[in-house]
């Protein structure tokens, strides 16, 4: 019962968000912290230093990729 909990309000958060995300690009950058928010609840080890190696190489893969 608590699984159902967890899939149907992942589900309103996602369709609420998606039309956000839509109009706003920012949005889906900030989705990552989901994942390691859920990790740390359920003790997995969170990708946080992942998430900060991508975040960090990302507007130097985007100048490359430009120029």
């Amino acid at each position: 019962m608590g699984l159902l909990r967890l899939v149907l309000t992942g589900t309103a958060v996602g369709l609420l968000l998606t039309p956000l995300g839509v109009l706003y690009g920012d949005i889906g950058r900030g989705i990552p912290l989901i994942p390691n928010a859920r990790a740390w609840f359920t003790g997995q080890p969170p990708q946080l230093l992942v998430w900060m190696v991508v975040r960090l190489a990302m507007p130097i893969l985007i100048e490359r990729m430009s120029a």
